[in-house]
């Protein structure tokens, strides 16, 4: 018997984890549910295995032709990716499944014949979310399911936490301005370094981004 083995993932927003990388790595395809954040994460994965992908509301900058929503056929399976459910104006219950992002949160659950599933987010954390993403083992049978949860890198934010992260960035980039390291940067407003660093990375990448632009990079 044929089965697909499929890496299922949404908003990486500009970060893709090592852990994840392998996962894929073993895999014969991806589902992309949107909100790459930059053709590098786009490029990259794509150089990885053969792909379906969406366009979430942080694509649109650099990828318009990234369609909004994807149906298409595996083993006799009719499938249907977007990054939000209201992108779909197809009747949902005509497909074996409904593979959807944007949330951040990890949602299985089936609607009669239909497998909804949304793979959360193994991008950047946000809140208190978990960092995830599913296999899919796809035949002419049946859809499996299978959760996966992927090690944070420096923690969930508390939503307090999250609350201040704007004013952090704001020092952050200003730090940088003025030639600081990360190191000098942590040190001084006593932050995590990996948080820092990624906000340091996010900033000298995107050239003109603003605290709002790297937030939702981040996911938040």
């Amino acid at each position: 018997m044929e089965i697909k083995k499929v890496a299922v993932i949404s908003d990486t927003h500009d970060m893709l984890r090592e852990q994840v990388l392998e996962i894929i790595k073993e895999c014969d395809l991806i589902f992309h549910a949107g909100d790459f954040s930059s053709n590098h994460i786009y490029d990259s994965l794509r150089a990885l295995k053969p792909m379906y992908a969406v366009r979430g509301n942080t694509d649109a900058y650099w990828n318009n032709d990234l369609p909004l929503v994807s149906r298409f056929e595996i083993l006799g399976k009719e499938i249907c990716i977007c990054h939000k459910k209201s992108d779909i104006h197809y009747d949902m219950g005509d497909f074996d499944l409904v593979v959807t992002g944007h949330t951040h949160k990890y949602h299985e659950a089936y609607e009669g014949k239909t497998l909804f599933l949304n793979p959360g987010s193994c991008g950047p954390v946000r809140m208190t979310l978990p960092v995830t993403m599913a296999l899919l083992y796809i035949s002419q049978e049946e859809i499996e399911v299978e959760r996966i949860e992927i090690e944070s890198d420096w923690g969930s934010l508390a939503i307090e936490e999250e609350l201040q992260l704007r004013p952090l960035i704001e020092k952050v980039i200003k730090s940088v301005k003025k030639g600081r390291s990360v190191e000098e940067i942590s040190e001084k407003y006593k932050a995590d370094p990996k948080l820092v660093e990624k906000i340091v990375r996010l900033y000298l990448t995107h050239p003109g981004v603003d605290p709002d632009g790297i937030m939702t990079k981040m996911g938040i």
